[in-house]
């Protein structure tokens, strides 16, 4: 019963925590810009040759993040982190399309499926809820050095001038990526493949 009573609070408090990750970036709050060399916080501006001022802010940044995994480590870990909501989710999907005893872990040599859902369309219902989340969650990180409008021309292929200036080789290492994720699927993985 008291896990059932924290569930949902619990769960609310990770997807806050999740959308803090991205909102932080997107509004922003925070970001990094390698090309410029500089923080922008709160829409400002902090040169990195301002050592002083960052050197105190980290510091801080650090102590703080120190005591607070001393204190409550395990608060953060089970009530905010997103890997932990996302590990949940990805579980509990799997043992509701795959049975409750599945085990599909890539360390594992035996997985235990339950033979009445060991279906196709499970298998595909699961791997394309995995790809969904997954792929918009991988774009996380590029929100704390780029632009959502930068982002947004990475995700159409449309490269602004401002992202090829801050390296447009995104777009096509994301190309390529993709290309040689299919080969490797079909071919076995040779030298000579991957060769410019």
């Amino acid at each position: 019963m008291a896990s059932s009573k924290f569930h949902w609070p619990r769960r609310a408090t990770q997807i806050a925590t999740l959308m803090l990750f991205v909102l932080i970036p997107a509004f922003g709050l925070f970001r990094i810009d390698l090309v410029a060399g500089t923080f922008v916080v709160l829409g400002r501006q902090i040169w990195w040759s301002d050592i002083g001022l960052i050197l105190g802010f980290t510091t801080l940044l650090t102590a703080f993040a120190v005591m607070t995994y001393s204190t409550t480590g395990t608060v953060w870990c089970g009530w905010a982190c997103p890997q932990n909501m996302l590990s949940e989710w990805a579980n509990n999907l799997t043992h509701k399309l795959l049975g409750k005893r599945a085990n599909v872990n890539v360390e594992s040599s035996n997985s235990q499926i339950a033979d009445a859902k060991n279906k196709v369309l499970n298998w595909v219902i699961l791997i394309l809820s995995f790809l969904a989340v997954s792929l918009p969650l991988g774009l996380i990180p590029f929100f704390y050095f780029f632009t959502p409008q930068e982002i947004w021309s990475f995700i159409t292929f449309h490269a602004s001038p401002v992202f090829r200036q801050r390296g447009g080789i995104f777009p096509e290492y994301f190309r390529r990526s993709l290309f040689l994720v299919q080969l490797r699927l079909h071919v076995p993985f040779r030298a000579a493949l991957f060769q410019e």
